[in-house]
């Protein structure tokens, strides 16, 4: 369905994320997959270019456990929302 001009759109996403803890002593990254769904608008100007407004839900699997004498702190990835505009040309 095009309404003057705009386009929806819906797809899913995968890839792979870093988690990174820093500290003025050290600091580890730990990699984990990433994947989940989106939606937005399109609005193409012409066949070259476009403006995309959209929103992003994304699962993650990153842990990390740090271990300091008889303490244990786990920091975790679970997912987040994101809300995006961008820019697209197509040379």
């Amino acid at each position: 369905d095009e309404i003057s001009g705009l386009r929806p759109f819906y797809g899913a996403h995968i890839g792979l994320g870093a988690l990174t803890f820093e500290t003025n002593i050290t600091s580890t990254t730990e990699n984990g997959l990433e994947y989940g769904l989106q939606a937005g608008i399109l609005k193409e100007f012409n066949e070259n270019s476009s403006l995309e407004v959209g929103a992003k839900y994304t699962k993650a699997s990153a842990d990390m456990t740090f271990t300091a004498g008889a303490n244990t702190a786990t920091l975790s990835a679970d997912s987040r929302m994101s809300l995006y505009i961008g820019y697209n040309y197509k040379f």
